[in-house]
């Protein structure tokens, strides 16, 4: 009734957008020098759509978190938000620390670019196909380039001051049902939110590039 929305997104959504930007620019890379189309990257990338996951592929699954905090501290949902989902299933986080600063230079506008100029053909040249997808999906998350201008009006973002990095689910002593009394919720409890730090040694780059290689439909 008010006519389209020109407010853009809230700071927090975009930081969590730039931060799952970074990943699939890391899956599209990957997918560049393995020789695969861009659509086999973005159909891994699930975030759009509020998923269960931000990313996946049958047997793998990644979260990604972005935090403001000085060190890798995260906010999870829920018990089962980095549980496996089967058996077989592997998780793994993916962490970024991202500060929001008035002299930063780029803001999310440039981490959406930086996507796009990735989507490619063999040749270099554009792929409208890949490209058109992507938008769409972006503007499923909430990002729409017709509010450019103001995003680039706000505070941008810096370098990230924790670097990009890949952690396995098992490692991180997150929290689960064994941590309760006889393994049950309380009654009167009916939801759980809890931030855990990170202090889990990340993947090495070998392991990180077979996680993106099994996203990517390749292993």
């Amino acid at each position: 009734l008010l006519g389209p929305d020109a407010s853009g997104m809230v700071a927090e959504r975009q930081k969590g957008l730039i931060g799952e930007c970074i990943f699939l620019r890391m899956i599209l890379l990957r997918g560049h020098e393995l020789g695969l189309n861009s659509m086999a990257a973005l159909r891994a990338w699930t975030g759009h759509e509020n998923a269960k996951r931000d990313f996946y592929s049958p047997g793998t699954a990644v979260e990604v978190k972005t935090t403001s905090n000085v060190t890798r501290l995260h906010q999870i949902s829920s018990l089962d938000q980095l549980a496996p989902q089967t058996q077989d299933e592997e998780v793994y986080l993916f962490s970024v620390g991202i500060r929001q600063d008035p002299t930063a230079p780029r803001n999310v506008t440039h981490y959406v670019s930086d996507v796009e100029a990735l989507l490619v053909d063999a040749l270099g040249n554009s792929d409208n196909t890949a490209l058109e997808h992507f938008r769409s999906q972006v503007r499923s998350y909430g990002f729409d380039w017709s509010h450019r201008a103001l995003y680039e009006r706000t505070d941008g973002f810096l370098v990230p001051h924790l670097p990009p990095a890949l952690f396995r689910e098992r490692d991180l002593h997150r929290l689960t049902l064994s941590d309760f009394s006889e393994g049950k919720i309380p009654e009167t409890v009916r939801a759980i939110s809890y931030s855990l730090e990170v202090v889990a040694p990340a993947l090495v780059a070998s392991e990180s590039l077979r996680v993106l290689d099994r996203l990517l439909g390749n292993a």
